[in-house]
């Protein structure tokens, strides 16, 4: 392909080793309503489908609506106040994302983590080099629904073969398919790595070095 005009990156497993941040405001919510709790390692199954899912995955029974919905509030709030003491970006994903703004590629993050963290993290790391964010809300359906990467490919007039879509999971690998872009897929994740041996993504990349080969392609060899 072609350098594209414009990148979505996810950003949980993607451009964020966030799980460890996530996992210990879950534990704290668990404990709080009188669930047990889980290893840190154990949270890279729950996630992937926002925090709510989480929560409910976590849980690992069906609970009433209601109580799900109070968890789910004292996450947000709880994480809302410092999402930044155990996430850490993965090497040189700052760097991808900061180069490619610099050349003049439209850079988005499009995640199922509650908007207003997932705006003070790309706020933090990537400041002004990411164009908007969109994350979980009340007004568009979460990935794996395409809706919100079609906002932004309406919102700044472009087709579909002009993006490409940068994830690490099974939601991310569907979300670009159901929006028809292409899809480059970071195996540092949190994916299962046998489903992209069945769903195999236009590019698997294993480090940073491997992505920017793909976002600049006249710079190999």
């Amino acid at each position: 392909m072609n350098r594209p005009k414009a990148l979505f990156f996810d950003m949980d497993g993607t451009l964020a080793d966030s799980v460890g941040s996530i996992g210990t405001v879950c534990n704290r919510i668990l404990k709080k309503y009188g669930f047990p709790e889980h290893q840190p390692e154990e949270y890279k199954r729950f996630v992937g489908r926002g925090i709510r899912q989480a929560i409910q995955n976590a849980v690992g029974k069906e609970v009433e609506e209601s109580l799900l919905d109070k968890m789910f509030a004292d996450f947000v709030a709880d994480y809302e106040r410092d999402p930044f003491s155990a996430t850490l970006l993965y090497p040189g994903m700052e760097e991808v994302v900061r180069e490619a703004a610099e050349a003049g590629i439209l850079c988005f993050i499009v995640t199922n983590k509650a908007q207003p963290i997932a705006q003070k993290i790309s706020d933090r790391f990537f400041g002004n080099a990411v164009k908007e964010v969109i994350g979980f809300r009340d007004d568009l359906p979460p990935k794996p629904a395409p809706d919100g990467v079609r906002l932004l490919l309406k919102r700044y007039h472009l087709t579909e073969s002009e993006t490409l879509f940068i994830g690490d999971s099974e939601v991310d690998y569907q979300t670009a398919r159901n929006s028809g872009v292409p899809v480059a897929v970071m195996t540092w994740g949190y994916a299962d790595p046998a489903y992209f041996c069945q769903n195999r993504p236009d590019f698997l990349c294993g480090d940073a070095a491997a992505l920017k080969n793909v976002i600049f392609p006249e710079r190999k060899g």
